[in-house]
C-alpha cells in the first residue's frame, strides 16, 4: 500500500561512509562529536521531512541538549559540515540541511516504498525537478520514470583546504560513475617516466608496485618529488637507492628515508638509557674484574 507519509522511518546507510574523505576530515577536526552531530541531524532530515530539516537556534538546541554538548560547538561542527560538503552550504547559509545526496536518497527511499507523492519543495531543492519523478505502480507493471539514480556522484562546495579536494566516496551514496573512475584511474596511471634512468627504472617499478599494494597512487608532480628525493638520498648511486627503497619496503613505511647503517644502531645504542637488567650486569661485572686485580695484586 503507498503511503503519503512526509518523513521516513528508515534510511539505508553506505558501508563505505567513513572512507569519505569528508569524514575523515569531521572526525579528525572534531573527533567524535563531530561524527554524532552529523548523524543525529541526518536521521532529524530523514524523519522529519524526508530531504531537509531548518536550521535554527531550536534544531542546535535539540542536538545539543541530547548529545551533551555546548550549542557553540554545535554551530561550529555543522558550519564545518558545510564548508566540506557533506552539506550545502548555500543553503547551509538560509537555514536549510540538505544536500544532492540527501535528496537522491530520500527519492530512492520514496520509491523503494512505492509513495505515490515524494516532492522536494522548490525553496531548497538541488536535484533536477524531473529527477522527482517516482515510478507508477499498476499491478505488477512498473514504468519507471527518470529515477535518478542516489549513486550518480555529488560535487561538494569547494574545499576549504588547500592541497587536497574534498572528494571521496559520500556518506549518502553519491559515487563517481564507472566511466569517471576509469578516467580518473588512466591519469594516474600515465606517469612520465622519461627523467628515469636505465639503472633506477627497476627499483622505481619495485617502489609504485609497492605503493600500489598499499593502495595509493601518485600524481605527476608527486612522482616527480620522490623521484628527485631518492636521487638526493642516495647520492645518484643505485645500489644505494635500492637498499633504500627495500628499508621502506621492509619496514611497511610509507616514504623513503636514509639508509640505516651499523653506526647508526652503535649511535643509538649508545646514547639511549640503559635497562636495570644490564645496570645490574654491569656492576656485577665490574664487581668481580675488581676482586680480580686484587688477588692478582
Amino acid at each position: 500500500m503507498a503511503s503519503n507519509k512526509t518523513g521516513l522511518s528508515y534510511y539505508s546507510v553506505d558501508t563505505d561512509r567513513y572512507m569519505d574523505i569528508r569524514i575523515r576530515r569531521l572526525v579528525k577536526d572534531h573527533g567524535c562529536r563531530g561524527l554524532a552531530v552529523y548523524d543525529y541531524l541526518l536521521c532529524e532530515v530523514y524523519r522529519v521531512q524526508g530531504c531537509f530539516v531548518a536550521w535554527d537556534e531550536v534544531t542546535a538546541f535539540n542536538v545539543a541538549e541530547y548529545l551533551g554538548l555546548k550549542e557553540s560547538n554545535v554551530f561550529e561542527i555543522v558550519r564545518y559540515c558545510g564548508d566540506v560538503g557533506l552539506f550545502n552550504k548555500e543553503l547551509l547559509s538560509r537555514g536549510v540541511i540538505t544536500s544532492a545526496s540527501i535528496q537522491r536518497r530520500y527519492l530512492e527511499m520514496c520509491n523503494r516504498s512505492k509513495r505515490k507523492i515524494a516532492k522536494i519543495p522548490e525553496e531548497c531543492r538541488i536535484i533536477p525537478e524531473e529527477s522527482q519523478k517516482t515510478p507508477e505502480v499498476c499491478g505488477k507493471e512498473r514504468k519507471e520514470r527518470n529515477i535518478s539514480s542516489p549513486n550518480v556522484e555529488d560535487i561538494p562546495p569547494q574545499s576549504p583546504f588547500r592541497g587536497e579536494a574534498a572528494v571521496g566516496p559520500s556518506p549518502e551514496g553519491d559515487r563517481p560513475s564507472p566511466e569517471r573512475k576509469e578516467k580518473v584511474a588512466r591519469k594516474r596511471k600515465e606517469l612520465n617516466l622519461s627523467a628515469v634512468g636505465p639503472s633506477f627504472q627497476p627499483i622505481v617499478a619495485d617502489w609504485l608496485a609497492y605503493k600500489s599494494e598499499r593502495g595509493q597512487t601518485y600524481r605527476q608532480r608527486g612522482f616527480d618529488a620522490f623521484y628527485a628525493h631518492l636521487l638526493e638520498l642516495s647520492s645518484g648511486d643505485a645500489g644505494r637507492a635500492r637498499k633504500i627503497v627495500e628499508q621502506s619496503m621492509a619496514n611497511n613505511w610509507a616514504g623513503l628515508f636514509l639508509l640505516k647503517t651499523s653506526n647508526d644502531h652503535e649511535r643509538s645504542t649508545k646514547n639511549r638509557t640503559p635497562t636495570p637488567d644490564e645496570l645490574a650486569c654491569a656492576v656485577a661485572e665490574g664487581w668481580a674484574r675488581a676482586h680480580t686485580r686484587q688477588e692478582w695484586e
